[in-house]
């Protein structure tokens, strides 16, 4: 699916996803709720696998979680996939965008302080040192709620590209403007906030 999304966009989709760990949203949706490990062990493979679909014209894998005998996928990409992966597990998920990530997402709550993000990221640097892998080949990427202030939201915006950050994720928060206020608003500043980095 996500392939034929590539083709419908001219090969603009950006491919993001995690290994999930909220409960609300598993029994929402009827999902069973599986320990931390096998959830992270699932994603690795589903990462390892949809990069081969994506690439090769027949797949053979057998994993612990997942098996294809002879798998096809077409039509491919028209881009290399591009992998956004959230995790902030420092003992294991991180390991796996270290692996598979061409962007990490930090999977804190917004809000969190740049400082704590900038933490994790250096956890993430030492896992890609730890496979050989460059870490700045990995974008990096937060998400944080605006503040209504523009001069307030870039200092913020300047603290994360400061942090090593290179994209960005807005988050209005519930001030009592509408949605397109809010969207108005925040297109306004932009051009300063890309000023920032």
């Amino acid at each position: 699916m996500a392939a034929t999304v590539d083709h419908l966009s001219g090969g603009r989709l950006e491919f993001g996803f995690g290994a999930g760990g909220d409960d609300h949203v598993d029994q929402m949706y009827g999902r069973p709720l599986r320990p931390a490990a096998t959830r992270i062990a699932r994603w690795a493979e589903a990462c390892e696998t949809l990069r081969l679909l994506w690439t090769e014209s027949t797949v053979d894998y057998r994993g612990e979680h997942y098996t294809l005998t002879a798998a096809t996928s077409d039509p491919k990409p028209l881009q290399r996939m591009r992998m956004w992966l959230g995790s902030n597990g420092e003992r294991y998920g991180l390991r796996v965008v270290a692996r598979h990530a061409d962007v990490w997402v930090s999977a804190s709550l917004p809000g969190t302080p740049v400082s704590e993000l900038a933490r994790i990221s250096a956890v993430l640097d030492r896992h890609c040192e730890a496979i050989g892998r460059d870490p700045a080949t990995i974008r990096r990427a937060s998400q944080f709620w605006l503040p209504a202030a523009t001069d307030d939201a870039l200092r913020l915006v300047e603290e994360h590209v400061k942090a090593g950050f290179t994209d960005l994720v807005f988050m209005g928060r519930d001030t009592g403007e509408d949605a397109v206020t809010w969207t108005a608003r925040t297109a306004e500043a932009l051009p300063r906030f890309r000023n920032a980095g």
